[in-house]
């Protein structure tokens, strides 16, 4: 839908598209427009996000009724997950580039035009390191699928984010042209947007995958329950 709508901005003349403040612009091209705020894919994104949080405090509750160690490992992954999508959601992050951006002076631009992931990237390694003994303790097979979701997802957090910064970097705004995005701006944005869902997709099926192996379910026949009771 967002592709389909970036040709249809191309397509047709300036005049026939509404302003940016008029309703009708707002729902047929920005409430699709993967590189905006407050729309559907970053609403998508955001609910991906919380459910990977929710998984980990799952996960955390299922080593504390089995007696294992981990639990203080998920809760903390759990509820740092929770507040990416909260920041996913309301875009929390924009509010630092720009004091990012003062402090780093006439060093940010180009691939540092958005420095607000510098100090995420800090408290994304300070948080790693803490956490190494817990990840050492997974299977194999979850810490490889959890460190190939977390690159892909970065591949477009900061990857492509960085190559956007220095596609707008000339205007001094991610919001394209009118009737012209342009074939390689929405390249970026296809694959910025793109990676950090399929990252979180993945990550989504390690949890389901660990979870599995940790967890069985079994179905009880209501009848045979009340007459056990």
């Amino acid at each position: 839908m967002h592709l389909l709508t970036q040709w249809q901005m191309n397509r047709v003349p300036t005049t026939d598209i509404v302003r940016f403040d008029q309703p009708t612009y707002r729902l047929r091209y920005r409430l699709l427009n993967l590189d905006r705020e407050m729309s559907l894919p970053a609403w998508f994104s955001a609910m991906l996000i919380a459910v990977n949080g929710g998984l980990m405090l799952l996960a955390g509750w299922v080593q504390r009724r089995r007696g294992e160690r981990g639990v203080l490992g998920w809760l903390v992954l759990g509820l740092f997950f929770l507040a990416l999508s909260i920041d996913e959601a309301s875009a929390v992050h924009e509010v630092l580039v720009d004091r990012v951006r003062g402090v780093m002076g006439p060093y940010a631009t180009g691939l540092m035009f958005y420095a607000w992931y510098v100090p995420v990237l800090a408290l994304g390694a300070i948080l790693l390191v803490g956490l190494v003994p817990f990840l050492r303790g997974l299977p194999r097979r979850t810490l490889g699928l959890l460190a190939l979701s977390v690159a892909v997802f970065l591949a477009g957090a900061v990857g492509f984010e960085s190559l956007m910064g220095m596609a707008v970097e000339p205007t001094g705004s991610d919001e394209p042209p009118l009737q012209s995005p342009g074939f390689w701006f929405v390249a970026l944005v296809v694959m910025e947007e793109g990676l950090e869902m399929l990252g979180m997709a993945l990550l989504c099926y390690a949890m389901l995958s660990y979870l599995v192996s940790r967890v069985r379910l079994v179905v009880v026949d209501p009848s045979q329950e009340r007459s056990c009771g």
